[in-house]
């Protein structure tokens, strides 16, 4: 559990960097109710999470399952209602309800398998005509830097 919490502190800190494989396009409408998919690449019981880039400097934590069949828990600062992750044997959902402008960006879904995480990245974008999805699935070595402050990350229920 420790070593869970500090690769996703790392990640929410934006410690890990990233390189690009592959995209995929999606289009929703201000209001819909979007979900956004993630290969379940996991053969095995894993702490899974969903994060997105605030600000264009910062990750946050939106919601994590810290094994399977638990429930999922929403992040810190995030609505519960809005945001619920759902997975079945191929893929990891996360549902964002009546999406607005706001929740345009960058989503990260990722594992941790064997203390490295395996990433998938998900551009949303939402305005009046179209909403794009770009999924990039990497694998990725962590490269970690001296930092004074960790985010506060939610504790499982």
């Amino acid at each position: 559990m420790f070593m869970f919490l500090f690769l996703l502190s790392a990640f929410v800190s934006g410690w890990i960097s990233a390189s690009v494989s592959q995209y995929q396009n999606v289009e929703a409408q201000p209001g819909e109710d979007v979900t956004l998919p993630c290969i379940n690449i996991s053969k095995y019981d894993t702490q899974t999470f969903w994060s997105r880039l605030v600000n264009r400097t910062m990750i946050s934590c939106v919601v994590v399952i810290y094994s399977s069949g638990s429930k999922f828990t929403v992040c810190d600062g995030y609505e519960k209602g809005k945001f619920e992750m759902k997975s079945n044997i191929s893929t990891v959902f996360l549902n964002i309800k009546k999406v607005d402008s706001s929740d345009s960006g960058l989503y990260y879904c990722g594992f941790v398998i064997k203390g490295a995480p395996i990433l998938t990245t998900i551009h949303l974008k939402v305005n009046g005509k179209n909403a794009v999805f770009f999924s990039f699935i990497y694998l990725q070595r962590i490269s970690l830097y001296s930092r004074s402050h960790l985010p506060r990350l939610s504790s499982p229920l």
